[in-house]
């Protein structure tokens, strides 16, 4: 399963329990992915074009973070 965004900015958020077995692609926006609590992702974050940003407090990351081309936090 895999999550892709628009061309605007996007915002995907993870919840505490949550889970994503594939990966997260937020467009040419500017994207913020945030997990929450004991989120967990398997493959990778991707923010592609814009300035991105990616709050991994208390989370799985089993993969990848591609920020894109801009400046990303």
């Amino acid at each position: 399963e895999n999550l892709t965004g628009t061309a605007g900015d996007d915002s995907f958020v993870f919840n505490a329990g949550s889970s994503l077995t594939g990966a997260a692609s937020g467009g040419a926006g500017a994207d913020s992915f945030v997990l929450a609590g004991n989120a967990s992702v398997l493959l990778s974050l991707n923010g592609d074009g814009g300035a991105d940003s990616f709050d991994l407090g208390g989370f799985t990351l089993t993969g990848g973070i591609a920020g894109g081309s801009e400046s990303d936090t």
